[in-house]
């Protein structure tokens, strides 16, 4: 039991319960653990493309070997992704998650670790680190008790929060405020994530996590990241935790247990018949991953991956899945011959929008999967448009015949306007750009399109000009490059020579 206290002016009272402070407060081998911890994570600098040290900042010999620590690091995969100008500018922000049990109450403490490296005295840089103590919780059968900020955070209101949350596209839906956003947010939400001390899990069985049997992850033991709610919400709230820990699906078990809360078997929780559990267990699937695999039925780990990182599209697929019986291994081999799949598969699920809306078979394998998508995306796209304004190239090639006035050419270059839709479809495919989507705001006068091309080869795309108000607002090559200095020169050039037009609609 903790004891009731006044406060100094005697105003109000507070429960008086002892908990980490100061950074003297945390065991030395806690202290220890986290700075051995960032000594085993390398850094790899995404502008030079070189790997370094994370105890001295030396560059790594190719066998990922230091020759000032004497450490070899080239069975460690973990690389903190940096960027910087130069190595001693470099600020590494860590934060850690640490159990402590005291008379059977868990605590759980946020701690905070700023490395920054520093050579102004010496020719090798040397890595200074900070601990903080930023978050401390009393974890309790209902909640959490906030000890630096006096609040109690209720797990009923979580529950409630995440239900809203996951049901409506507006978190703030439901007179939800936004100070319960926030706290919503730091709680359960990405963004607050560390690593998690696992070596005291164990102690947790004679607390009110006896039940829970969260010391059996075994994902909890490698650099993996966690949120509050994964490590307290989650394992005390949802009696689901449990049995989805004891099949062995741990990400299942941290991403959301919520939804796994009906059915007496395998088949009546998951929608999968039992015989899919080991490959489940073998990949460690999350529930965006779940969700692919239950649609799909596909027993490819590199699909359900694919597919559950653009979860946001996962209606659309599910539509493709259900009525058009789209099979979503097929449909990944076919984005992975483009250049981008990822990218692709917006485009591909525009097309489809696209086609759907002009009544096209999607049974068809021909339309479902066209041969060439840039090409296929701009002719519905063309359509579409004239459907919804019949004369729209003709609007373009009366405009075009105004804009010739600004054609230009020298010995080795043209730059003429663009004149019909289909030079707009053909310039984005040749291109990979979104040209094609300009049409209406061609017509609307809001910005004009030309081509700057070789005078040798007048048919094959190299510069793609976007002009407003006689400036122009962006001039690109291939995959949305910017041309060299020879081609802006030019364009330099060529925009102070361009006409004012005042053009009447």
């Amino acid at each position: 039991m903790f004891q009731l206290k006044f406060t100094a002016d005697f105003k109000d009272t507070y429960l008086d319960i002892p908990y980490w402070q100061v950074i003297e407060d945390i065991p030395k081998i806690i202290q220890d653990w986290i700075k051995e911890d960032t000594h085993e994570i390398i850094i790899h600098n995404q502008k030079t493309l070189k790997y370094y040290c994370p105890n001295c900042l030396n560059e790594l010999e190719e066998d990922k070997s230091c020759s000032v620590c004497h450490l070899n690091y080239a069975s460690n995969t973990d690389c903190l992704e940096i960027y910087a100008n130069e190595l001693k500018d470099i600020v590494l922000n860590k934060a850690y998650y640490v159990f402590d049990i005291v008379n059977n109450h868990p605590y759980l403490y946020e701690i905070k670790e700023k490395i920054t490296y520093n050579n102004n005295l010496t020719l090798m840089p040397f890595k200074m680190a900070k601990l903080t103590i930023t978050k401390a919780f009393l974890v309790e059968k209902n909640g959490l008790r906030d000890l630096i900020n006096q609040e109690f955070i209720s797990f009923n209101f979580l529950a409630s929060y995440h239900k809203t949350f996951n049901e409506e596209s507006d978190p703030f839906l439901n007179n939800n405020s936004k100070k319960d956003y926030e706290l919503y947010e730091q709680i359960v939400l990405d963004g607050n994530y560390a690593y998690v001390y696992p070596s005291n899990l164990l102690n947790l069985k004679n607390t009110i996590y006896k039940y829970s049997k969260i010391w059996n992850l075994s994902t909890i033991q490698k650099h993996n990241y966690y949120t509050i709610a994964n490590l307290t919400f989650y394992p005390l709230y949802y009696p689901q935790f449990e049995y989805l820990v004891n099949y062995k699906l741990d990400n299942l078990a941290l991403t959301d247990p919520s939804y796994f809360n009906h059915g007496t078997n395998f088949k009546e929780i998951f929608g999968l018949e039992k015989s899919f559990l080991p490959f489940m267990v073998k990949c460690n699937i999350d529930f965006c991953e779940y969700r692919i695999l239950k649609l799909s039925k596909i027993k490819d780990y590199e699909t359900l991956k694919f597919f559950a990182q653009v979860d946001y599209f996962y209606s659309k697929l599910e539509k493709l899945v259900i009525d058009y019986k789209v099979n979503l291994q097929v449909l990944k081999d076919y984005l992975f011959l483009l250049a981008n799949p990822t990218e692709y598969l917006a485009e591909y699920l525009d097309y489809i929008d696209m086609a759907l809306k002009l009544k096209l078979d999607l049974k068809n394998k021909r339309i479902l999967y066209p041969k060439d998508l840039d090409l296929a995306h701009g002719n519905l796209y063309n359509q579409i448009e004239i459907i919804e304004n019949p004369d729209i190239n003709e609007k373009i090639a009366l405009l075009s015949e105004v804009l010739k006035l600004n054609t230009y050419e020298d010995e080795n270059y043209i730059i003429f306007p663009a004149s019909s839709l289909d030079d707009l479809i053909l310039e984005s495919k040749q291109q990979h750009n979104c040209v094609r989507m300009y049409a209406q705001r061609i017509i609307n006068h809001e910005c004009q399109i030309y081509f700057m091309r070789k005078k040798n080869n007048p048919l094959k795309s190299l510069v793609t000009i976007e002009v407003a108000n006689n400036k122009i607002i962006q001039a690109r090559v291939k995959y949305n490059k910017l041309p060299d200095d020879e081609i802006r020169k030019i364009l330099t050039k060529w925009e102070k020579q361009l006409v004012p037009l005042i053009i009447q609609n």
